[in-house]
């Protein structure tokens, strides 16, 4: 059995709505823009949804939107996605590390009041992996400081906190449509807020960029439909298995090396305005997102069900995780990777980065370097039946290193 490690989301007829809007001359500006943003702002019970060119984008807005002072200091967890504290020394910010909790991954409540100054204006609560991290804590401790708090959602569109979506607790929230998030839009992502000021301002930005060119649209969906190909189960075997189970002999992993193309193409890209045709194809996949949520969260349930002695990423009891990725926390992620691979379950260990290292920032971050080096993504995507999960689990059981 083929589990390749992700699935490109799509529906029928995508082929179909790309030539539609390309023959009408509507794929840069059409009636979809407003539409998606006014029901993907309904999703979420906010007021204000503004489509944005990628998750990046929609952190850069939020924060310039906000005024900040130069060198202000923005709080974040220290494992996360390396684009992050990009966007935030960019801006002439300083990214202030905290160190994650044990449980999911996220960022610890009870260490942030320990790195806030007088400098400090912003705090980034991150619900990694789509497990919500806790918001109530943050939230207290940002209301003690008078500090605003920005959801970085790009994993976790669908999850909740408290029964309430995640996205609409703080001052604002970014979400990303990137080709292997929940939505794929061919990239693009959005930016949520119930601040009328905030919303206006980010507008006023996006109004100054560009479209992108029709080429470009077009070789997005191209890229799209390339990877969608190669990731059905058959086409994977005949393509890129075999590469990835001779790499992993060399300790190399095939999902690494697709990670640095994924940031060459973020440089390429630029900041453009999101397309109708993008719009079209999130409204018709935002239709279909709490049925593939509910998949893949049965998914999850029956793999922990199979294996009782999985050690996993928990979350709190008052939060529903969409597992975005469904992670295992063990001592040998390289041994288990190349052995699910060999039977053939692609799975990643190059998840998120221990950020303070690549900013040569001193400090005791304990919990991000063991995630670092334990944690290892395994497939539970909505397209998977339960006899995949039920593969998987027998070849996890019968894995001694587990």
């Amino acid at each position: 059995m083929i589990i390749p490690l992700r699935y490109i989301n799509t529906y029928n007829g995508v082929w179909k709505d790309i030539i539609k809007t390309l023959l009408k001359g509507t794929l840069k500006e059409g009636k979809y823009q407003e539409l998606f943003e006014q029901k993907f702002a309904s999703y979420l019970g906010v007021k204000h949804a503004v489509s944005v060119c990628s998750g990046r984008n929609g952190l850069s807005l939020i924060l310039i939107s906000l005024s900040l002072p130069k060198n202000s200091e923005v709080i974040l967890p220290a494992y996360t996605d390396e684009s992050v504290p990009a966007v935030i020394t960019r801006l002439k910010l300083k990214p202030v590390f905290v160190d994650i909790n044990k449980i999911d991954f996220n960022i610890n409540p009870a260490l942030i009041e320990e790195k806030i100054t007088k400098q400090t204006k912003v705090i980034i609560a991150t619900h990694i992996f789509g497990t919500p991290c806790n918001l109530r804590k943050i939230l207290e401790i940002a209301g003690k400081y008078n500090l605003s708090v920005i959801e970085d959602a790009a994993h976790a569109l669908g999850a909740k906190y408290n029964d309430q979506p995640v996205g609409s607790f703080g001052e604002a929230a970014f979400f990303s449509f990137s080709m292997i998030k929940s939505i794929n839009t061919f990239g693009g992502g959005m930016v949520v807020t119930n601040n009328n000021i905030l919303a206006e301002k980010i507008r006023a930005e996006i109004k100054k960029y560009p479209y992108p060119s029709s080429f470009k649209i077009l070789k997005s969906a191209i890229i799209f439909f390339l990877l969608n190909f190669l990731t059905k189960p058959v086409i994977f075997r005949l393509t890129l298995w075999l590469p990835a189970c001779f790499l992993s002999l060399f300790g190399f992993e095939l999902t690494r090396w697709a990670g640095k193309i994924k940031n060459i193409w973020r440089v390429a890209t630029g900041e453009t305005k999101f397309t109708n045709l993008q719009s079209l194809v999130g409204l018709k996949q935002l239709a279909d997102l709490d049925e593939n949520n509910y998949r893949i969260i049965s998914n999850a349930a029956l793999l922990k069900k199979n294996i009782p002695h999985l050690n996993t990423l928990g979350n709190e009891s008052e939060s529903k995780s969409v597992f975005y990725s469904f992670v295992l926390k063990t001592k040998s992620i390289k041994k288990i990777s190349r052995y699910l691979l060999l039977r053939g379950v692609e799975t990643t260990f190059s998840l998120m980065n221990h950020c303070p290292s690549l900013y040569k920032i001193k400090g005791d971050y304990p919990v991000t370097a063991q995630a670092v080096q334990t944690g290892l993504q395994v497939p539970v995507y909505s397209s998977l039946t339960s006899n995949h999960m039920l593969y998987l689990a027998d070849l996890l059981t019968r894995n001694r290193l587990m």
